[in-house]
């Protein structure tokens, strides 16, 4: 079995978005300007890196820990524009290391750019901690609403998947693999007409096939990483698939499917107990056949049973939200007494 790492952060760090748009096109020129510092990070040479980021950003205060960073808000120098910094915190003789975490997350967000993923403003060295300095979040995480809320109103739900398969869809269609879709990684933001899903913290993303921890590691959180990961399998597509059902779960059910902060524990249930049906924890009738089928499909314990990819899982989410909107969740449902969850059966592509 695989070790397993903590995530990277932050699920309190309200990071967030400018309301104004001619703001946020200056913001993403800015980012294209980054990538100077990122070629001399990556041959050691950090100095024109340290001094960008102290000369263009006043840090202010801590506002997240995380076991690997922290997250401060601070201020653009120019014009006191608000940002989120992430600062690694790297134990002695992991400088290195911790240095090629913040490059290889900084060429992550910006393979993934899109408006759907927080912006990656600047990155360099801050008092000689790898930083990326990221556009402010105004909203709340998935996780803090679900906290609050308990299971999402359906018509909310399906607001925020829509949003959440199509950004993980537009993102593997530029090669990367977040590997670490959890409700912390979801920000829910204002915006006109209502709210829009944004993914941050890209840590253990992989590009183009490539992710940045040891062969015998991975990162990720109890219950959100897919299971072969940690007995060996690789990073795929399927991973973000598999978190993606979980994360519909809990929307649906407004609890983790298989809770327990132990990563062989978690494992356990994952593998080797039935996924207990969405509709029989939410209760109430709304949930079709057809949507708890679809969570079960997403979170097969073998890839090879699950959605070959998100834009099948898409499609099949469109049509389960449709019967559940048509039948009222009446639909030739299994008895009351059994709560296993039915899995669909996929077509995959050649």
């Amino acid at each position: 079995m695989r070790k397993i790492s903590p995530g990277y952060v932050m699920s309190s760090a309200r990071c967030a978005v400018t309301r104004d748009s001619s703001a946020r096109c200056a913001l993403a020129r800015t980012g294209e300007r980054a990538r100077g510092p990122e070629k001399a990070l990556a041959r050691g040479t950090a100095t024109a890196a340290r001094s960008r980021v102290h000369r263009r950003y006043r840090v202010d205060e801590v506002i997240a820990t995380g076991g690997m960073a922290r997250i401060h808000v601070g201020r653009r120098r120019s014009d006191r524009h608000r940002v989120a910094l992430k600062v690694f915190v790297p134990p002695a003789g992991a400088e290195r290391r911790f240095l090629d975490y913040m490059v290889h997350e900084a060429k992550a967000l910006r393979a993934a750019a899109s408006p759907a993923v927080v912006t990656l403003l600047d990155h360099g060295l801050w008092l000689g901690r790898p930083t990326l300095v990221l556009e402010w979040l105004e909203g709340r995480t998935l996780a803090e609403t679900i906290a609050a809320s308990g299971p999402l109103p359906l018509d909310r739900v399906e607001h925020v998947m829509r949003q959440l398969l199509a950004a993980v869809a537009t993102l593997h269609a530029r090669g990367v693999v977040h590997a670490d879709l959890k409700p912390e990684n979801v920000m829910l933001c204002p915006h006109a007409g209502g709210e829009r899903v944004r993914i941050f913290d890209l840590g253990a993303a992989h590009v183009d096939g490539v992710g940045v921890v040891a062969r015998d590691e991975v990162f990720g959180t109890p219950g959100y990483v897919a299971p072969e990961l940690v007995d060996g399998g690789a990073v795929s597509a399927s991973t973000d698939v598999y978190a993606l059902g979980v994360l519909l779960y809990e929307l649906l059910a407004g609890q983790p499917p298989f809770p327990g902060a132990e990563l062989d524990d978690v494992v356990h249930q994952q593998t080797r107990q039935r996924l207990p049906r969405p509709s029989a924890v939410r209760g109430g009738g709304e949930i079709s056949d057809a949507l708890d089928a679809l969570v079960a499909t997403a979170m097969a314990p073998w890839p090879s049973r699950r959605f070959p990819d998100v834009a099948i899982m898409r499609t099949a989410f469109e049509a389960a939200i449709t019967v559940t909107a048509r039948t009222g969740a009446d639909d030739a449902r299994v008895p009351a007494e059994t709560t296993d969850a039915p899995t669909l059966r996929c077509k995959r592509s050649a």
